[in-house]
């Protein structure tokens, strides 16, 4: 049975380094190393695209996770993990329109992430759509300079991309109760400067991508039919 992580908030592959031995003294352990595949990237600008990758990665770096990216070509050694873009993630927004003052907000989920049998697999999607329709008037509201739209269109996108993640990593359905790893975010959370997981989940994904090491061997066509 196929079921689906909703998100409201709204690689190809992760070389975990690890050792036997303890780090030494003063010094960091190094960090695992995930490769996402971003599917149907080319639905944004070159602009927002870049967004989405500077925010993923520094966000999932924090956690010491060190991010590579993979064109969907080949094999990669480690874990595999596809986030694939629906819908159009360019920055075009629809008018606000509000009746005494109240604005309706969306209730639909803004990403998935695929579950088989209680499994949770490492693949996922970004719904661009609704993430456009839920965040756009915090946009709109906060700029009218076109870049920063797109840029602020791409910390959207990228805190939904980061949050499936989180369920890949760790393979939980569960969410954290603060940080990019909660259930829900209100529109102008998505679009801050910045969203970072709580301490706690940060731990977590750092120990996970540690624990796995580089002889397993994925392709996103792979991950994409698990």
């Amino acid at each position: 049975m196929c079921r689906c992580l909703a998100l409201l908030l709204a690689s190809v592959s992760t070389a975990a380094f690890c050792s036997d031995l303890p780090p030494a003294a003063g010094l960091s352990p190094k960090p695992g190393r995930l490769t996402i595949y971003l599917e149907k990237i080319e639905s944004t600008t070159a602009a927002t695209a870049a967004v989405i990758r500077s925010e993923v990665a520094a966000t999932l770096e924090t956690a010491g996770v060190d991010v590579r990216w993979h064109d969907g070509r080949g094999e990669v050694p480690g874990r595999l993990a596809v986030i694939r873009l629906t819908g159009s993630c360019l920055p075009v927004f629809a008018p606000i329109v509000s009746v005494g003052g109240f604005v309706p907000r969306s209730a639909e989920a803004l990403g998935l992430t695929h579950v088989t049998d209680g499994k949770v697999l490492s693949f996922a999607e970004v719904r661009c759509d609704q993430i456009r329709k839920y965040a756009g008037e915090a946009i709109i509201r906060s700029t009218h300079s076109a870049f920063e739209r797109e840029t602020m269109l791409g910390r959207a996108v990228a805190r939904v991309a980061v949050h499936e993640i989180y369920h890949i990593l760790l393979g939980t359905t569960k969410h954290g109760k603060s940080g990019i790893a909660k259930s829900s975010q209100t529109p102008e959370q998505l679009i801050a400067a910045r969203l970072n997981f709580a301490p706690r989940e940060e731990q977590a994904i750092s120990a996970s991508v540690g624990s796995h090491g580089e002889s397993q061997v994925t392709t996103a066509e792979d991950s994409d039919r698990r």
